[in-house]
């Protein structure tokens, strides 16, 4: 294994670039989740920040990190990735994925709806991930801003786009 990424949910196109230079990593989370961070929120060229309202107490115990029971983030969060990359090339590709996370009740926690994006990216890319409750994921922070989301990049290019 090459290291601990962090566990973002749609992690940024700098997180793609690290993952496709390592190819077998492992993904965690830090022990308390910072304040706006790419951990619960994406970045949208088109929109600007999507983000995931935890519950107050949720960033002190990452992995367990859960939503208000009456939120409805994943009903915005679809609407506006429909409305934003229904015409995209390859978003009837991701369309079920997208159904899955978004339309179902499948997931409860940040780590489960995060978990589920990166396997299915890492899958993709023929990439080899596990888990990691115990690691200290890397710090990508430097060169994050302004790149946008995986999200937007596989919607629009597709998986192996760009050399990754």
């Amino acid at each position: 294994m090459g290291g601990v990424l962090p566990l973002y949910y749609w992690p940024p196109v700098a997180w793609l670039e690290e993952a496709a230079r390592l190819r077998a990593f492992a993904v965690g989370y830090p022990a308390r989740l910072p304040r706006s961070s790419y951990y619960y929120r994406c970045y949208l060229p088109a929109q600007g920040w999507l983000s995931i309202p935890l519950r107050r107490d949720s960033r002190k115990s990452p992995w367990q990190a859960t939503w208000p029971p009456d939120s409805r983030w994943k009903l915005y969060h679809f609407k506006v990735i429909q409305t934003l990359y229904g015409k995209a090339p390859f978003f009837l590709e991701w369309k079920p994925l997208l159904d899955e996370i978004y339309q179902t009740d499948t997931y409860q926690t940040l780590a489960q709806v995060a978990w589920r994006i990166i396997q299915e990216i890492a899958l993709g890319h023929g990439w080899k991930v596990s888990l990691s409750q115990t690691g200290v994921p890397l710090s990508l922070q430097a060169g994050l801003e302004g790149k946008g989301s995986s999200l937007d990049r596989l919607l629009r290019v597709g998986v192996g786009a760009g050399g990754l």
